[in-house]
């Protein structure tokens, strides 16, 4: 089995249909392929504000991709991280990753930050 990580770039082709290399790894049953968590939240980073993608367009093909059989990455992580982020438009993506993984490592979040605050004391409270 080979086992291959990819970048921005190559998830980024594939999204726009310009790129065919993504397209012939997920259908290469004999190669795994390594998407860490800073790859995925740089392409939401670069599809949000250099593509202009609303966050929902955004989450629905990054969930795609991820649940693709060949996909390695922290897939459970990522999508808790998408629905906080498609879900709350103030949150950047790495703030919906710092409240995720505080979330899942049963961590007490500790910021200063107002909108984060907000959705914590939301959620807390619902």
């Amino acid at each position: 089995m080979e086992k291959i990580i990819i970048d921005t770039n190559i998830i980024l082709r594939y999204f726009e249909e310009k790129e065919t290399l993504l397209k012939t790894y997920l259908t290469d049953k004999n190669i795994n392929i390594h998407i860490p968590l800073q790859i995925i939240t740089e392409t939401v980073f670069v599809m949000e504000k250099s593509f202009s993608i609303t966050r929902e367009d955004i989450t629905r093909a990054i969930n795609t991709l991820l649940y693709e059989p060949s996909i390695v990455s922290e897939k459970e992580l990522i999508s808790k991280i998408m629905e906080i982020y498609r879900l709350n438009k103030k949150l950047s993506i790495i703030e919906c990753f710092f409240i995720a993984y505080g979330n899942k490592n049963n961590l007490d979040h500790k910021t200063l930050d107002k909108e984060i605050l907000k959705y914590l004391n939301q959620t807390h409270n619902s």
